[in-house]
């Protein structure tokens, strides 16, 4: 852990690890539960069991409002269902193969926890978003995912102390301290 001196006279707190061959399996299982509980892709299965029953159901109006009925449930389910489990594959496949580009094994990644703000660093990139702008922060088979606004960020588990995550996860959402604006 190396300190550097922040804004306003303040110590952030920086993390470096270097990815290993163990981060993949990891990461995969990470994204896989992250996709399946996302809510994003949940409203996404719910919007398609709306339509496909409503136009099942349309369909065989003419037939009654039972087989109307039973024929959205019978065909409008499997086929919301199909197309859920579709998304969230093809979502988990972007998000694994875009993560396997990024967090080869050898790269070296950069955590910086600071009193308003993270910051995250690798070879040729770095990102710092404040806290009030991130949405989420889970921790799933040893990867935390957190969630700044429509992206996501994949950070093994070991850059975090336990100080810094519960940090991070009482802070992701919520507006910032005030600051005093030094003249």
């Amino acid at each position: 852990m190396l300190g550097t001196p922040g804004p306003h006279g303040t110590w952030a707190r920086e993390r470096v690890v270097v990815i290993d061959d163990s981060f993949a399996p990891r990461v995969r299982r990470a994204l896989r539960a992250h996709g399946q509980h996302s809510h994003e892709l949940q409203r996404y299965g719910l919007g398609v069991l709306v339509v496909a029953m409503a136009v099942v159901a349309l369909a065989t109006r003419r037939a009654g409002p039972a087989v109307m009925a039973w024929s959205a449930l019978v065909i409008g389910v499997p086929f919301a269902f199909v197309s859920w489990v579709g998304a969230v594959w093809l979502t988990v496949r972007r998000w694994t193969r875009h993560f396997a580009r990024e967090l080869a094994p050898g790269r070296m990644l950069g955590l910086t926890v600071g009193a308003h703000s993270i910051r995250l660093r690798d070879h040729d990139s770095a990102n710092e978003y404040a806290y009030s702008t991130i949405k989420a922060v889970e921790v799933r088979h040893g990867v935390v995912l957190v969630r700044p606004g429509s992206a996501l960020w994949v950070v093994p588990v070991e850059l975090f102390a336990a100080v810094d995550l519960g940090l991070l996860q009482a802070r992701a959402g919520r507006p910032g301290m005030a600051q005093v604006l030094l003249e």
